[in-house]
Formats: structure tokens, sequence, C-alpha cells
């Protein structure tokens, strides 16, 4: 008998501490982002999209050394790489990626792919870096693609 008052008694304590944390958020202020009138806020630690870099030449500054899909541990990077040649200068090195694909149902964002690459190439945006949205990321990564159908977001030198 003592059993069964103990536990009816840990139940409704129980249930006392979860309606407590319940109720005392029922009458907080509501927070309500309005996104498409106010830019969104991120938090610090946010790792975003996966950005390849040009330098002031407008080259490409991966030169598809393949560093940064063996340290992927979700696998999702996949590289071709392609040799330059005088005529067709894609990269300021003897290879460029000509094809940089990063399957991002996959992707951890996990940043080891950013931290093997060597330093300026490329990088995981925040959202504070970027100008607006989101749509607009994806618009100017469409008209950064290449004839081979190159999905990347390029940015210039200076961003």
């Amino acid at each position: 008998m003592a059993n069964i008052i103990r536990e009816v008694a840990e139940t409704f304590s129980t249930l006392a501490q979860g309606f407590s944390v319940t109720f005392r958020n029922m009458f907080r202020k509501t927070v309500t982002e309005n996104y498409p009138y106010e830019p969104v806020h991120f938090q610090p630690r946010y790792r975003g999209i996966h950005v390849l870099h040009r330098d002031e030449g407008g080259l490409e500054k991966c030169v598809g050394c393949f560093l940064c899909a063996a340290a992927c541990p979700a696998n999702c990077i996949y590289i071709e790489a392609a040799e330059n040649t005088d005529a067709n200068r894609i990269s300021a090195g003897e290879r460029y990626a000509s094809v940089y694909n990063i399957d991002y149902s996959r992707c951890i964002f996990c940043g080891y792919c950013v931290e093997a690459c060597p330093p300026t190439r490329s990088r995981m945006a925040t959202g504070s870096s970027w100008p607006r949205t989101t749509s607009i990321l994806w618009s100017i990564a469409k008209s950064n693609c290449s004839k081979k159908g190159r999905w990347q977001l390029l940015l210039p030198a200076k961003f």
C-alpha cells in the first residue's frame, strides 16, 4: 500500500513540474521573426552554405586537391579535377575542379572540409555575412554555374 501511495505522489509531483514549465512559458512574450521584412538573426555558431572563393583576377582558388573530400566524414563531396590550359584558364594552379558537388542531403555541416582546405580557398558562410536572403544566394549560385553544370557558390575576392 505504501508503494502505491509513493508512486501516486511521484506522479503528481512530476506532473506539477511539467505543468509549471508549461504555464511559466505560456505567459511569456512570443518571439516572431518577420522574415521577409527584417533580416534573419542567426546564432553565432551557425555554419551555412559552403563558399568557394575567387582571387582578384577572377580565377577560382580551388585547385582540385581533394583534401576537402578526404576530410568529409559523410562522404558528401564529389570532385572531378581537370588540367588548366593557357587558352582556358580557370584557376591559378595547374588543375581546377571541373566538378565540385556537395550533396546537402548528406552533409552534416561539421566544417572539416573547410579546416582541411588551404586558407582562403573555401569557407562555410554564416547568415550574417550575406547581403539579404538565401533566395539571393541561389540566384548568385545559378548565375555562377559554368556550362558544365557546376553547382557552387563563388564569391568575388573582396567579399
